[in-house]
């Protein structure tokens, strides 16, 4: 599945490798990009039943309404209609990735903050890293990984595609 939405990746983590998020507003922005992004796609997993030998991850959304209440950053406004997923293997797989990439955003904010957490409960979460290292371990254990079914594939794009509409939202919303 990675080398199969490797380009939709690389567009979301161009637009959020903008962001320095020792700086307030683009923690902000990272904040409340991720809050539309995940709490539409978690809401929409929540309709789907379970998948075998897949884990459960999340929610994170909660954590991430927190932190903005924290920061006092508004909600974006919707970036589209619901998504409606075939499956949950290719969302799970975009949301419990996003956990890698966030070691590296809590480091940034660690470093620029002396250790301060308040508004971090998100990025730092033991509980969802945990959770995204089992749905990780499990997909690669799962048979057709390599060459993962067309509607995950499908589900992963349409998940970054959600990431990417929510910060060029949150850029228009919050830097207007």
């Amino acid at each position: 599945m990675r080398r199969e939405t490797a380009d939709a990746h690389a567009a979301t983590d161009e637009r959020f490798g903008q962001l320095d998020v020792a700086k307030a507003d683009d923690y902000a922005l990272f904040l409340a990009a991720h809050y539309a992004a995940t709490s539409a796609v978690e809401a929409a997993l929540s309709a789907l039943p379970a998948t075998a030998g897949l884990p459960d991850y999340g929610p994170a959304a909660p954590l991430l309404a927190a932190d903005l209440r924290h920061t006092g950053t508004a909600h974006l406004s919707a970036t589209a209609a619901p998504p409606r997923f075939s499956e949950r293997v290719g969302a799970t797989y975009v949301l419990a990735g996003s956990r890698f990439g966030n070691k590296l955003i809590r480091k940034r904010l660690y470093e620029a903050r002396h250790s301060e957490t308040e508004g971090t409960a998100y990025i730092m979460s033991a509980q969802l890293d945990r959770q995204g290292l089992a749905v990780i371990r499990a997909l690669s254990g799962m048979a057709g990984d390599n060459g993962c079914a067309g509607s995950a594939v499908a589900d992963a794009r349409l998940v970054f595609d959600l990431f990417s509409a929510a910060f060029d939202q949150g850029m228009k919303d919050l830097r207007a």
